[in-house]
């Protein structure tokens, strides 16, 4: 019996996307170079933030947040139930105890599901958009922690009426291959916040 697997997603690839990949092979510099000085400029320009660093991977940019807030092993981070396996292995990976918060009616986690587990260990919040929908942030700023904002499924300035990257202390990117942008591999950070870019 044939089974049939379906691509998860098939981004644009373009002739100019083919001969812009030739021409960077071609000047040797595959993995740093003047192209990641544009990009970067480009994405500041973009989601209209101060602060712009490249990574690996959205993985790595979780780990170097989490970094940048000085999360320690006795730290609990709360993050959605429903969640990339990357994002809860970048806590565990910096010592840190996950705490995994029930998602609403919307994919998304609630104030409501959250309160109920901020103690004096909470130093984090991990806030995704899933699927492209858009959490409310500025409901979790009343907490007092510490948010990081993952943008890898929600890659823009607005969702709806809000606008995204304007009440989290940090936020992470991926380029990988099925993200809404793609370099077929990388991620990001942005801050609007000078000592975590500092950091």
């Amino acid at each position: 019996r044939r089974v049939l697997f379906r691509s998860h997603s098939k981004p644009w690839i373009t002739e100019d996307d083919k001969i812009s990949i030739i021409n960077q092979l071609e000047s040797r510099q595959i993995s740093n170079g003047s192209k990641n000085k544009v990009f970067c400029s480009k994405l500041k320009e973009y989601l209209e933030v101060d602060n712009f660093y490249l990574t690996s991977n959205g993985s790595s940019a979780i780990y170097i947040s989490l970094l940048a807030l000085d999360i320690k092993q006795t730290d609990e981070i709360i993050l959605p139930a429903y969640v990339c396996k990357n994002v809860l292995d970048a806590v565990l990976h910096i010592g840190a105890k996950p705490v995994l918060c029930d998602i609403g009616e919307y994919w998304c986690m609630t104030p409501e599901n959250v309160e109920n587990l901020i103690n004096e260990k909470t130093k984090a919040i991990i806030i995704v958009h899933p699927l492209g929908l858009y959490c409310n942030i500025e409901q979790f700023k009343r907490y007092n922690v510490k948010i990081i904002e993952d943008c890898c499924q929600c890659f823009a300035r607005y969702i709806h009426v809000y606008k995204t990257l304007q009440h989290s202390d940090i936020a992470v990117y991926s380029f990988n291959a099925i993200k809404c942008l793609t370099t077929g591999e990388g991620g990001g950070i942005s801050t609007h916040n000078e000592d975590i870019a500092d950091r």
